[in-house]
């Protein structure tokens, strides 16, 4: 007898209270085509939108619609990928500060090495 894990191809888990997608228990399904997560009070937030991008790559059909945030909701999960996310904003925000600081942090470096460097 084949494991499930193996041979399921269609997820039907609709109407069961489900807020988020967790990549290991996708991955766990090795021949899945298709979930189907319709009437779930999904919470589109950007740990769902990278899983949701992982899925399509895979050529993973998907459905379902968003809760929340508010600005989601009724969002197709299929429509994420086209839509830019806050997301997007939070990570290019937080580069550009660990940049800044990283560059902060090398100057002040630098100012020290000379600083010992004059007083040596």
């Amino acid at each position: 007898m084949n494991n499930l894990n193996e041979t399921l191809q269609i997820l039907l888990v609709g109407l069961n209270q489900i807020h988020t997608i967790e990549k290991s228990t996708i991955n766990y399904y090795s021949v899945l085509h298709k979930i189907e997560l319709d009437q779930n009070p999904l919470n589109c937030n950007c740990h769902i939108d990278q899983n949701i991008y992982d899925l399509i790559r895979s050529n993973i059909t998907i459905t379902g619609q968003c809760q929340s945030p508010i600005e989601r909701r009724n969002i197709n999960l299929i429509d994420l990928i086209h839509q830019q996310s806050s997301c997007d904003f939070i990570n290019s925000s937080l580069n550009s500060h660990t940049k800044k600081f990283r560059q902060s942090t090398l100057l002040k470096t630098i100012s020290t090495m000379k600083t010992n460097v004059i007083n040596t």
